[in-house]
């Protein structure tokens, strides 16, 4: 999977271009989104990396 960002917030949005969470409804809303680094597509189960 090529370069792509995720929201740690609960929303689980994917974007393949960094910027800020665009669900209204997500504790991370307007915050900046992660860069993920998966290649299964499965984002770490949206989990920040230790």
């Amino acid at each position: 999977m090529n370069k792509h960002y995720i929201c740690l917030g609960g929303c689980r949005g994917v974007s393949e271009h960094p910027g800020v969470c665009q669900a209204a409804d997500c504790d991370n809303h307007q915050h900046e989104l992660t860069e993920c680094q998966c290649t299964d597509n499965l984002h770490n189960d949206f989990k920040p990396l230790d």
